[in-house]
C-alpha cells in the first residue's frame, strides 16, 4: 500500500545577493492600523501611503461613514503617521472632513523631493455624485452634478493640511463624465516633474487611464494623453532609461497591462498585457526600489497586489531585477482577502506596504507591514509546523485539499490561490482510493495496486501549462508492495516524470 502526499512547485530563483555588507536577516512585521467599526467609522477603505522628506511614514486612507461603498456617500479622509518606521503611530488625524451628504474619497499621496511639500490627491463629489453618476458639462468649482479633482498640501510634514484646490478647471475636459485620482501614490521624476495617475470616464461610457502632471511644483497641472482604454486605476514608475512605465488594471482581463512613455508620462505607445500579473482587476502597487542611475548597485522594482484570477486573495509582493520584464522572485503577504495596496521604500531601504485584508472579507483591516529584501528572497521551507504545507511559501503550487473532500472521494485537485478544480485520472488496473487524513491530518491518496495518478489539465488550470522548471514534491508511505507500483508513471503520458516503488527500492525517473 502506498499513501501519497503531493505537490507541485516552480522552480524557485536563488536568492539575491547581498550588495554590499553583511548579509541582514530577513525581517516581516506587520500592525492593524484602521478596522471595521473603529471610532465608529463603518469601513475604512483605500490605502495611501507615502514618507516625507523627514522620513515620516503617513498612512492615508478613506473614513467610510456609513458603509463600505464608493463616492457617492459620507466619506472623509483621515491619516495616521510614524516617525519611527511604523513601530509606533499616532492616533487617527483627519485630513478632509466634509459635510453630510458630500464625501472625499480615493486618496492619493506625493511628495516632492525638492520643495518637501506633501500633496494629498482625491475625488470630491456633490451629494448624489460619484464616478459612474457625474455628468459632463461645465468645469465650474460650484458644479454640483460632477465629480471634482481636489488637492490639498501640507509644509509640515502631515499635521496640517491646506484648503483643497480643484483642479477640474486646469485638467478636465468638459466633455468627459467623470475623473478620479488613482488612489495610493503618484512619482517625482528624476528631472522633477510630478506625475498622478487618474482614470476618465468619457460621455460614451469609455474608461481610461491618464496622468495630471506639473512642472512648477504643483503650481499648475496639466492632463496627459491616454496610456490604454478599458483601463482604470494605474501607477506608474521611471524606468532606468527615463521612460515612464504606467502600470493599468484592466476593467475586464484579469492581469496588468503596461505602456510606456518618453516623453515624461504625457503620452504613451501601445498597451500591453504583463502575462505574469495576473490580477483579480483591483488597484495595485509598483515601486522602484533601487537604481543604478541613482548610484544604487542594482536596479530592482516591487509590485504588490492580490495574485490571483478569480478573488482578491494572496497579497503578494515580486521583484523585478530587470526594469520588469520579468517577475523571478515573489513571496506571499497574506494568502486570505486581500485589495488595494500602497507600498514605498523607507528611509533604512526596507520597505512599507499598507493593504486591504480581512478573514473573510478585505475590507477588515488595512494594515501596514515592514520588511525587507532578504525577507522577500528568503528560501522557505516548504514543509511547515507538523508537517503540513506551508501555506505562505509563494512557490508552493498546489495540494490536495481535505476540504474538498465529498463524500468517501475528493472533489478537486486543490490550488492554493484560486481554488481551481482539477480533476484526477485514476488507472483501471489499480485504482486509488482516497483517504481524508492520513499523517499530520494531510489528505492523502491510497493504492492498492499499480496505480498512476496525475492532475488533469483544465481549462485555464495551472496544470495545462506548467512553469519552464518546476519541482515534484511528493511524501510516500509504504506499507507493503507486490510487485511494481507507480505513483507517477512517464509512460502514461502523465508528465515525463515516474515514481515507482518495488518491495526492494523505489524509483525516479524522467524522460
Amino acid at each position: 500500500m502506498i499513501l501519497a502526499l503531493l505537490a507541485c512547485l516552480p522552480a524557485q530563483s536563488l536568492p539575491l545577493v547581498p550588495d554590499r555588507g553583511p548579509e541582514p536577516l530577513p525581517f516581516f512585521q506587520q500592525t492593524d492600523l484602521f478596522a471595521l467599526g473603529l471610532e465608529g467609522v463603518h469601513t475604512y477603505r483605500i490605502p495611501a501611503l507615502c514618507v516625507t522628506q523627514a522620513g515620516t511614514i503617513l498612512a492615508v486612507c478613506d473614513a467610510r461613514q456609513d458603509n463600505s461603498s464608493d463616492l457617492p456617500g459620507n466619506i472623509d479622509i483621515v491619516l495616521r503617521r510614524s516617525t519611527d518606521l511604523g513601530a509606533t503611530w499616532s492616533p487617527i488625524s483627519t485630513v478632509q472632513d466634509l459635510p453630510p451628504g458630500h464625501g472625499a474619497g480615493d486618496p492619493s499621496v506625493l511628495v516632492d523631493r525638492v520643495t518637501g511639500r506633501i500633496h494629498c490627491f482625491y475625488a470630491y463629489g456633490p451629494p448624489g455624485v460619484g464616478f459612474f453618476s457625474s455628468q459632463p458639462g461645465s468645469n465650474d468649482v460650484f458644479d454640483q452634478n460632477t465629480l471634482h479633482a481636489h488637492v490639498v498640501t501640507s509644509d509640515d510634514d502631515g499635521l496640517t493640511w491646506s484648503a483643497p484646490t480643484d483642479l477640474n478647471p486646469q485638467i478636465k475636459d468638459p466633455a468627459w463624465s467623470a475623473l478620479f485620482a488613482s488612489s495610493g501614490h503618484g512619482i517625482q521624476t528624476r528631472g522633477g516633474r510630478l506625475l498622478q495617475p487618474y482614470a476618465v470616464r468619457r460621455s460614451n461610457g469609455t474608461v481610461s487611464a491618464r496622468n495630471a502632471y506639473s512642472d512648477d511644483h504643483g503650481l499648475t497641472w496639466q492632463m496627459g494623453s491616454d496610456a490604454g482604454l478599458n483601463v482604470n486605476e494605474s501607477k506608474l514608475i521611471e524606468l532606468d532609461n527615463g521612460a515612464i512605465l504606467q502600470n493599468m488594471r484592466h476593467n475586464s482581463v484579469p492581469a496588468r497591462f503596461t505602456a510606456l512613455s518618453i516623453d515624461g508620462g504625457v503620452t504613451f505607445g501601445p498597451m500591453t498585457q504583463d502575462a505574469t500579473l495576473i490580477d483579480p482587476r483591483v488597484n495595485a502597487s509598483i515601486q522602484r526600489y533601487s537604481s543604478v542611475v541613482d548610484g544604487d548597485p542594482s536596479s530592482l522594482v516591487l509590485f504588490t497586489n492580490p495574485a490571483s484570477t478569480v478573488a482578491r486573495q494572496n497579497m503578494t509582493v515580486r521583484m523585478s531585477r530587470d526594469e520588469t520584464l520579468s517577475w523571478p522572485i515573489s513571496r506571499a503577504i497574506h494568502v486570505g482577502p486581500s485589495g488595494y495596496s500602497s507600498a514605498v521604500v523607507l528611509p533604512d531601504r526596507s520597505v512599507g506596504l499598507f493593504y486591504e485584508r480581512g478573514a473573510s472579507s478585505s475590507f477588515e483591516e488595512i494594515t501596514f507591514a515592514r520588511f525587507n529584501l532578504e525577507w522577500i528572497t528568503e528560501e522557505q521551507r516548504v514543509i511547515g509546523a507538523n508537517g503540513l504545507p506551508n501555506g505562505a511559501h509563494p512557490d508552493f503550487w498546489a495540494w490536495f485539499d481535505a476540504a474538498d473532500l465529498v463524500g468517501p472521494s475528493p472533489s478537486r485537485w486543490d490550488d492554493r490561490t484560486e481554488a481551481a478544480a482539477h480533476h484526477l485520472a485514476r488507472s483501471t488496473d489499480g485504482p486509488f482510493t482516497w483517504l481524508q487524513t492520513a499523517i499530520n491530518g494531510l489528505p492523502a491518496a491510497s493504492s492498492n495496486g499499480n496505480a498512476d495518478l496525475w492532475g488533469a489539465a483544465g481549462v485555464g488550470g495551472e496544470f495545462q501549462t506548467l512553469p519552464n522548471g518546476y519541482t515534484l514534491f511528493a511524501v510516500v508511505r509504504v506499507n507493503s508492495v507486490n510487485g511494481t507500483e507507480y505513483v507517477f508513471d512517464r509512460a502514461t503520458g502523465a508528465g515525463g516524470v515516474g515514481l515507482r516503488v518495488t518491495p526492494s527500492r523505489f524509483e525516479i525517473h524522467a524522460a
